[in-house]
C-alpha cells in the first residue's frame, strides 16, 4: 500500500513538473537541429572542405536569432592535423558555400565555439562545419567532428545524432595523385566509398 502512495505521487509529481528532459521555448516557438556528414574528399590543398551540415529548423512566428554553435572533434584522432575550422551559412539551400562566413575562424580544438548574432528564418537554416588541413596531416588518421548544441534567443538546444550513413562510418584519410583524400569506410564491409579496402580500427 505505501509503495503504491510513493509510486503514484511519484507520476503525479512528473505530470506537474512535465518531462525533465524536454527542451522548452517560448510559446509560439519550436527549434529542432539534425545534422548529417556526406561522402566526400577531404583535399589538403582546399581552403574548404566541409565536414559536416547543421540545419536549425524553426516554427513559430517569432524572431528568433542565432547566436552561438558549439562543437566537439572528439571523435578525431588528432586535431592537431586541422589548420583551422569555419562555419558558414547557406540559408535554405542544402549545397556547401563559402560565400556568407558565420563568425570567426577557429584554431583547432576539441572543442569549438562560433558566435554569431544572426536572424534564422522560419524553416530551416543551413550551416556547414568546414576546415582546412595542416600540409603535414598524418596519413593514418581520421577526422570527425559533431554538433553539440545551438544556442538561440529562444534557448539552447541540443543536437540530434548526426543522421544518415555517417552515423554509422568512419572517415579515414587515404593518399590519391599527391593530395590528401579522406573517405567514409563502413565497418561491415571494411571498404570505402569508392569500394576500396580499407583499415577499419
Amino acid at each position: 500500500m505505501i509503495r503504491s502512495l510513493m509510486t503514484l505521487a511519484g507520476l503525479v509529481g512528473f505530470s506537474c513538473l512535465g518531462n525533465p528532459f524536454a527542451q522548452a521555448f517560448p510559446e509560439g516557438i519550436d527549434i529542432t537541429v539534425t545534422t548529417s556528414r556526406r561522402v566526400h574528399p577531404i583535399l589538403i590543398r582546399n581552403e574548404h572542405n566541409a565536414l559536416l551540415q547543421i540545419v536549425v529548423n524553426v516554427e513559430g512566428d517569432k524572431e528568433v536569432r542565432l547566436q552561438a554553435m558549439h562543437f566537439a572533434l572528439d571523435g578525431s584522432d588528432a586535431v592537431g592535423d586541422l589548420d583551422s575550422l569555419a562555419l558558414f551559412a547557406t540559408g535554405d539551400k542544402p549545397a556547401f558555400s563559402p560565400a556568407s562566413p558565420c563568425g570567426k575562424p577557429s584554431g583547432a580544438a576539441r572543442t569549438v565555439v562560433f558566435r554569431e548574432d544572426r536572424a534564422l528564418r522560419r524553416g530551416a537554416n543551413v550551416f556547414w562545419l568546414s576546415c582546412r588541413l595542416k600540409p603535414a596531416a598524418d596519413l593514418s588518421h581520421r577526422v570527425a567532428a559533431v554538433c553539440t548544441s545551438v544556442e538561440t534567443t529562444a534557448g539552447k538546444v541540443t543536437a540530434g545524432p548526426v543522421a544518415g550513413n555517417s552515423s554509422a562510418h568512419r572517415h579515414r584519410p587515404a593518399q590519391a595523385q599527391g593530395r590528401w583524400r579522406a573517405y567514409v569506410s563502413d565497418p561491415r564491409t571494411g571498404n570505402d566509398a569508392q569500394g576500396d579496402p580499407t583499415v577499419c580500427v
